[in-house]
């Protein structure tokens, strides 16, 4: 199954999970022999730990065993006529969160932090690309000499067609074409975010996520990179890199500080902020609207306060009923209404 998916988006991420999370619990079954409650066991064992391993969170428990189903799945097309057992195992249930997003002055006081990366997160920021769009975004899928500037999004880094297999068009807003343009004029690389060697962006997923918490930083938004150490000290630091700890020699590794805002928080600002959410579907390329509601869709509170201030009953209700007004007005109904009988 690997090999045939080879060079495909998934395929990354389906060896990974097959080969760490999987195959040490269940290599040594057929699949004929795998039931539900060894998948249930597996999705324990993965969030337990142990042996050496370390606990998984539920999201990450959910993408081993959708794995391993994709397993089962592709077999029943060649060779396996059962039912798969990751069907009815129990599986993990993923807290959810709320899409994030920044706010207007974030998006400023970020870029005004970026240095190197201003144009890069700016163009992030108002086209809503994801890292490997962006890392494999050649000149020519840009129109800029035109009175609607816009981007052609056909490929990704792992493949030459986006994650959902659908190419589409991003309008590309006047100011940012113009920035586009004064970069194309100097350009020396095909790539519009080249690499340094001019060649693709290598581990843009790192890199541009690296640069992100750094301005954002340096921005006031994040703390930083959390660093505990053995002896009980915990510090954050500006940067990834390992440091040692100020209370004893021992050499500090970083660790990811949950609900920061990341990289990844651009294409959820762009989102929001353009107001509806099936644009935001069709921008982003998304094939389902609630991938984009679920993940990406932050809605404004202070524009549901205003819609529910101007709503025509609670405007008129609660005035009548602060002058004592609504017994008057149905004792007044009830006249019209044996008059008219």
């Amino acid at each position: 199954m690997l090999k045939l998916r080879e060079g495909t988006p998934s395929y990354v991420m389906d060896e990974l999970n097959l080969r760490l999370h999987v195959l040490p619990f269940l290599g040594k079954k057929f699949l004929t022999e795998i039931a539900p409650a060894d998948v249930e066991e597996l999705a324990v064992q993965l969030a337990r730990g142990g042996k050496g391993r370390k606990p998984l969170a539920p999201s990450f428990v959910q993408q081993a065993i959708r794995r391993l189903a994709s397993v089962f799945t592709w077999t029943k097309k060649k060779l396996f006529f059962g039912d798969s057992p990751t069907r009815e195992a129990k599986r993990p249930k993923i807290p959810k969160r709320l899409p994030k997003r920044l706010s207007d002055a974030q998006v400023v006081k970020l870029l005004s932090e970026s240095r190197q990366w201003h144009d890069l997160f700016w163009f992030a920021a108002t086209t809503g690309l994801r890292e490997g769009e962006l890392c494999a975004f050649e000149w020519t899928h840009l129109v800029l000499d035109t009175e609607e500037p816009h981007v052609l999004v056909a490929g990704s880094r792992s493949a030459d067609t986006p994650k959902d297999f659908e190419e589409r068009v991003v309008p590309i807003p006047r100011d940012v074409a113009e920035m586009l343009r004064r970069r194309r004029d100097s350009a020396t690389s095909r790539y519009v975010w080249p690499g340094p060697d001019g060649e693709m962006q290598r581990r843009a997923d790192t890199v541009y996520g690296d640069a992100f918490k750094e301005a954002a930083v340096r921005a006031g938004l994040v703390r930083g990179w959390a660093h505990a150490c053995n002896c009980g000290h915990h510090f954050f630091a500006p940067t990834r890199r390992p440091r040692r700890c100020p209370k004893c020699p021992a050499t500090v590794l970083p660790k990811v500080v949950r609900g920061e805002f990341t990289f990844r928080h651009l294409r959820s600002t762009y989102a929001s902020a353009l107001g509806n959410p099936v644009l935001a579907q069709k921008a982003l390329g998304h094939s389902d609207l609630s991938t984009t509601m679920v993940h990406y869709y932050q809605v404004d509170a202070a524009k549901v306060r205003e819609a529910a201030e101007v709503l025509p009953f609670a405007v008129g209700a609660g005035r009548l009923a602060a002058t004592g007004q609504i017994h008057a007005a149905q004792q007044s109904g009830r006249g019209v209404s044996h008059a008219r009988q």
